[in-house]
């Protein structure tokens, strides 16, 4: 049976009766915050509503953990998000990335650093930018698989027979700067792991 994706772009991943090509990685992104902070909330735009009602309560609930969410849908609402954030006394926030988020990358770091809350984003650049964290698709692997979608295309297969693939290669890069200006000591264990640290 078909089921729409997570941003309600198409009905499945997959065309039917195919077998699920790649398995989503996001669960990864919750166990690496639950190892770095023993509180933390998730910052999200209204727009991931499918995955914040049902897939997120089914990756906490493995996990054991029950973690707050905010919403910011404007730039001034990512102040407000990042305030209540503080008044919590969360330990660190797992930014979701979005257009929003894309837009004011700058904003979202100064005020992680304002505030003094370690953010976790999807994408390089943040980590790269000034944030502590980062775990998200190699986006450069993403980009080169997708020249093989538009040869398939152009040699006459339709795109409604093509999958909509996910990511199968992910990478984690940490800012060890930035965890020195918070005062954090990043797990051994954890930079063991990173595919990039930022000393």
């Amino acid at each position: 049976m078909a089921r729409r994706s997570g941003t309600g772009l198409c009905e499945a991943l997959w065309p039917a009766g195919s077998r699920r090509r790649a398995r989503r990685k996001g669960p990864q992104r919750l166990r690496l915050a639950a190892a770095c902070a023993r509180s933390w909330l998730i910052q999200s735009n209204p727009i991931h509503k499918r995955v914040i009602a049902e897939e997120l309560p089914q990756t906490t609930r493995k996990l054991g953990i029950a973690p707050p969410v905010v919403e910011a849908t404007t730039a001034e609402e990512l102040d407000i998000a990042f305030a209540s954030a503080a008044s919590q006394h969360v330990d660190a926030m797992i930014v979701f990335g979005d257009a929003l988020i894309s837009r004011n990358s700058m904003r979202t770091t100064e005020l992680a650093a304002k505030h003094r809350i370690p953010p976790m984003y999807l994408g390089r650049q943040y980590a790269t930018g000034g944030g502590l964290i980062s775990y998200s698709p190699d986006f450069p692997d993403f980009w080169r698989r997708a020249g093989g979608y538009v040869d398939k295309i152009l040699k006459g297969t339709k795109p409604s027979d093509l999958p909509v693939e996910q990511p199968t290669k992910f990478e984690l890069v940490i800012n060890v700067r930035t965890a020195k200006a918070l005062d954090l000591t990043v797990p051994p264990t954890l930079l063991a792991r990173a595919d990039k640290v930022i000393e």
